[in-house]
């Protein structure tokens, strides 16, 4: 616009200079693969890892029938990975993934090799703690099992990803605590039946409690958790009072119990003592979830008296008080004081350790103290209410289940996100009130489909008072729980469409829950009727009472059409044709002769 004479250019394009370049391994942009240069970034299979798709896993692959077996051998703290692939026809199956890994060789070679199993969704698994992992098998290194396992149930597998397939990793370390090399074998198979686990005293799944086989997990009874039933727990424990559930604790056993911080601001102190001079306590906290004896899968420990000593006087402090408060040795205990507890469910746990103890915990005291008080309005924080600014009461939605798995689940949300969490009038209770369409002392029952439409728009919603549940009215042609789901349309006899082609009015779920079928008349197959077995319009009988109807279906395994397969003697596409011999005193087609 401003220019006052010509212009001669070239312009020079490159396109690893025209755009943003991709990180380079082995010499090659993204290790050969695809780079986007739009963005830098590489595209790389799911068995190749980071930004250069520089670090190579082994593929995994995991079967129905017994699964693929992969062998492997690693020095002191050397590691290997796997890489596993779900799809969503696993998921849809309702298959679980187990991977389990066997130490091989001698006893003594199996004594010196203490490893790690760990599994991860979309990323390498690392053992510095539960952060950078997603699934575990620590106890067994704990224990230096010759077996380590991982089940990833199928609520797992949609926890990770519940719309399709899904890429898990698997880390097998021989840790710095091993004394010699690894020699293992390790294998992945789907299931949807499996085993539950077996607790150590009675040698018995789940403890003789029941199994569930479908997803390999323990259905423990009230008073009883961890995925083999074996520990007592979880008890709830109200501030400054000692507890009055104090099982004995048996040698390589637990006890656990539970207290609510409700707010912001808040200290919490947890305090043991007991008088078994021959057990080997251990106090530990976690947020949210159970935890166990081993490094990173717990919070707070008593490090002065509790993984160091064992003391029968155990104390843990988590407040924010500015680097003012004592620790050792002025104070008994462990205070962390560099933030207070957030809120939440904390869950305490005392161990009698295995390596160290020689006699049960039979006498002891625990106590924990939640100190402060919430804001007078709004205080407490989502999921917590309680009289006197004291946010102590789990609204319900939030019930924390009875087993224990070693990747932590979501336990809901309060009133399941369909109502308000609030006292009941004697400030006694925390209970919903539900919105509009939703029942249950969680508002967890509701006539409400996925459309937004109370019954989906077809029919109305009832209410039993009996039952506490609500329950759809369908109108005619529409079925399904919430009536969602109409019947099925075809053109028969009439030539009009008409629902179950006008052979009948009313339709049923069929056995996966997921679609209607018709009820059918005789000579007349599909879903919606639509299908006439030739002969039943001329004659009212299909196949002429000579043959077996059935369904036709092209290459994509759909149904077009009904056909005839005629009986001996025979013939027609309704079977009308009648072969000479059959109406005879032979009775026998060609008289047997042709």
């Amino acid at each position: 616009y401003n220019s006052h004479d010509t212009c001669d250019y070239e312009i020079y394009f490159n396109l690893y200079a025209a755009g943003v370049p991709c990180p380079r391994a082995n010499g090659e942009f993204c290790n050969g693969r695809r780079c986007d240069f739009n963005t830098g970034r590489c595209e790389c299979p799911g068995y190749l890892l980071g930004k250069d798709c520089g670090f190579e896993t082994t593929t995994l692959t995991a079967t129905d029938e017994d699964g693929q077996t992969l062998t492997g051998s690693l020095s002191i703290d050397e590691a290997q990975y796997f890489y596993i692939q779900v799809a969503a026809s696993h998921i849809a199956m309702d298959h679980n993934l187990l991977i389990t890994l066997t130490k091989t060789g001698d006893s003594s070679s199996m004594e010196a090799s203490v490893p790690y199993l760990l599994a991860r969704y979309n990323d390498l698994p690392f053992p510095e703690d539960f952060t950078h992992y997603t699934d575990h098998d620590l106890v067994s290194n704990f224990r230096n099992d010759a077996v380590h396992q991982i089940l990833l149930d199928v609520e797992e597998l949609r926890t990770g990803n519940p719309d399709g397939p899904g890429n898990w990793y698997i880390a097998v370390l021989n840790s710095e605590e091993s004394t010699g090399p690894l020699s293992y074998s390790i294998t992945a198979e789907f299931s949807d039946d499996l085993d539950c686990p077996v607790d150590q005293t009675t040698g018995l799944q789940c403890a003789g409690n029941p199994c569930i086989r479908s997803l390999g997990r323990c259905d423990c009874p009230t008073g009883l958790t961890l995925d083999d039933c074996s520990a007592d727990g979880v008890f709830w424990l109200e501030s400054d009072v000692e507890t009055t559930h104090a099982p004995t604790i048996p040698v390589d056993d637990w006890a656990y119990w539970a207290i609510i911080v409700g707010c912001e601001g808040l200290k919490l102190t947890v305090e043991f003592d007991t008088t078994s001079t021959g057990a080997a306590p251990y106090l530990v906290i976690r947020r949210g979830v159970l935890p166990l004896m081993v490094a990173g899968t717990y919070d707070y420990e008593d490090y002065y008296s509790g993984s160091t000593a064992h003391s029968p006087h155990q104390k843990i402090t988590v407040d924010n008080c500015n680097n003012d408060c004592a620790t050792q040795p002025t104070s008994p205990g462990t205070w962390y004081h560099d933030q207070a507890p957030q809120p939440g469910v904390y869950y305490v746990g005392v161990y009698n350790d295995a390596r160290l103890a020689n006699e049960e915990i039979s006498s002891y005291t625990l106590k924990a103290t939640v100190t402060g008080t919430c804001a007078a309005e709004d205080g407490c924080a989502d999921g917590f209410v309680g009289a006197n600014n004291k946010c102590d009461m789990l609204c319900p939605g939030l019930e924390l289940t009875s087993w224990y798995a070693n990747t932590p689940f979501a336990v809901g949300d309060p009133c399941n996100a369909h109502g308000t969490c609030a006292l009941n009038n004697g400030g006694t209770k925390a209970i919903c009130m539900c919105d509009e369409h939703h029942y249950g002392d969680a508002c967890e029952a509701t006539c409400m489909a996925p459309n937004g439409q109370l019954c989906a728009g077809h029919g109305t919603c009832n209410f039993d008072n009996d039952a506490g549940l609500p329950s759809c009215s369908c109108e005619q042609h529409f079925v399904g729980q919430d009536c969602s789901i109409s019947c099925p349309v075809g053109t028969g006899a009439s030539g009009t469409e008409r629902v179950c082609s006008g052979y009948a009015n009313e339709c049923a779920i069929d056995t996966s829950g997921t679609k209607a079928v018709c009820s059918c008349p005789e000579g007349t197959l599909g879903d919606a009727c639509q299908f006439i077995c030739p002969g039943l319009s001329q004659h009212d009988l299909a196949c002429h009472g000579h043959g077996t109807c059935g369904l036709v279906a092209n290459n994509q395994g759909r149904p077009f059409a009904a056909m005839c397969t005629c009986d001996d003697g025979h013939r027609g596409d309704d079977c009308g044709l009648v072969c000479p011999g059959v109406l005879g005193d032979a009775g026998v087609a060609c008289r047997g002769n042709g």
